[in-house]
């Protein structure tokens, strides 16, 4: 029995991680899929010095001094709309009604709101003074020529999207999603289409782990249940290995299990068993192992240590296969009762928050690894350290959301 590795270890022991291959794709198709290269504006946004309010173009020094009880008077000579090019230039003294977005026409420097102007055939008075650049995006403003706008790694969001189309940028290399083969196992499983007889339960780690895989950025492939039988068990993960990136063993979490897991990936060419447990809680009995640049998963059976095991120590591996970070958002709560911890392991206990008095209270859950419904009433994780036997009720902690 290799030594336990921390959580920590568990995910540095693979070494290198291999990089996905890269491939471009429609921006308006790339929405959570990891930039492969960093992006560089090709232009300025704005590509020109535009209006950001309805009003009139003018020279910001023509309006020092005005006010509601000495109003400025200019020359009113002509409007400009939008998608229009500015043919006149506004001189001392002069100004040009203009429309949101339109371009500010050569000589002016700032914009008058229409609620500071009163018109009087063709002159205008002002009631406020301006500032240079008031109400006036500058071109470049948003973004420079040149400029980074998504940096390789980066997970692409809406607004993303939308920035790239405004500088044209239709296209994007992105990493190729990690295919992640799931091999759930057991005597005991059938599909959640059928109704369990006695001793049976549905497959969940499936469905479960579908999920976490696509929210990462991964593309999962299950593989359909497989019984407790060496022979299709080794046939099923060579399959897996020949055709994705990953593959995740979901097993019971008898012995017998999991020395089944553990025979097939001893037996398999150039695989090496790097971990026969992880000093986790719940989620022990993990083993990780590597055939080539591949890696393989032997997960527990019970639906809750899967889902803990595969967010602490897999989904960041699928992560860097595509040069990307995870981002853990955390918050800080009260700990509605003291939990008690074993030492040794990382325990990580299932919260609900709740508001009280205008105070964040973390409220510990069922700690069964079967309960997979006091994860779904869960709102975070609190982790209890590896050399640590517990935390007093009262005290502060650090929630890590799970969302």
């Amino acid at each position: 029995m290799l030594e336990l590795k921390t959580v920590d270890e568990a995910k540095k022991i693979l070494g290198t991680i291999r990089l996905m291959e890269t491939e471009t794709i429609e921006t308006t198709e790339s929405l959570d899929r990891f930039v492969a290269i960093d992006v560089i504006s090709p232009e300025d946004l704005p590509p020109f010095d535009k209006a950001m309010m309805d009003g009139y173009a003018v020279k910001a020094g023509d309006t020092f001094g005005a006010s509601e009880e000495k109003p400025i008077s200019l020359s009113l000579i002509g409007e400009i709309k939008i998608g229009e090019v500015p043919e006149k230039e506004v001189k001392k003294g002069e100004a040009i009604k203009i429309n949101t977005g339109a371009i500010i026409p050569r000589g002016a420097d700032s914009v008058e709101m229409l609620e500071y102007v009163e018109v009087k055939g063709k002159r205008i008075e002002l009631r406020k003074a301006l500032t240079p650049g008031e109400n006036v995006a500058k071109r470049g403003e948003d973004i420079k020529k040149g400029e980074v706008l998504l940096v390789k790694g980066h997970r692409i969001r809406p607004q993303d999207i939308g920035a790239l189309s405004g500088l044209g940028i239709t296209k994007i290399k992105v990493y190729r999603k990690p295919k992640v083969a799931i091999i759930p196992t057991g005597d005991e499983l059938v599909s959640p289409l059928k109704t369990p007889k006695a001793g049976q339960i549905r497959d969940m780690n499936t469905y479960s782990l579908s999920a976490q895989i696509k929210k990462c950025g991964g593309e999962p492939i299950p593989f359909g249940i497989i019984k407790d039988d060496y022979k299709i068990l080794k046939k099923k993960v060579k399959e897996a290995l020949s055709k994705t990136d990953i593959v995740l063993i979901s097993g019971g979490s008898s012995v017998g299990a999991y020395d089944l897991t553990l025979k097939v990936m001893n037996s398999l060419t150039k695989g090496k068993i790097l971990t026969q447990g992880v000093a986790i809680k719940p989620g022990k009995p993990t083993i990780i192992a590597k055939v080539k640049e591949k890696v393989i998963f032997g997960l527990p059976g019970n639906p809750v240590s899967v889902m803990i095991v595969f967010r602490k120590i897999v989904e960041p591996i699928i992560l860097a296969m595509m040069n990307a970070k995870e981002k853990i958002r955390t918050v800080n709560a009260r700990l509605a009762r003291t939990v008690t911890s074993s030492t040794g392991r990382e325990e990580f206990i299932r919260v609900k928050l709740e508001e009280k008095g205008g105070k964040l209270i973390a409220i510990p859950l069922h700690r069964g690894s079967a309960n997979i419904v006091s994860l779904v009433k869960a709102d975070g994780l609190l982790k209890i350290p590896r050399l640590s036997e517990g935390i007093e009720k009262g005290q502060f902690v650090k929630i890590e959301l799970w969302d």
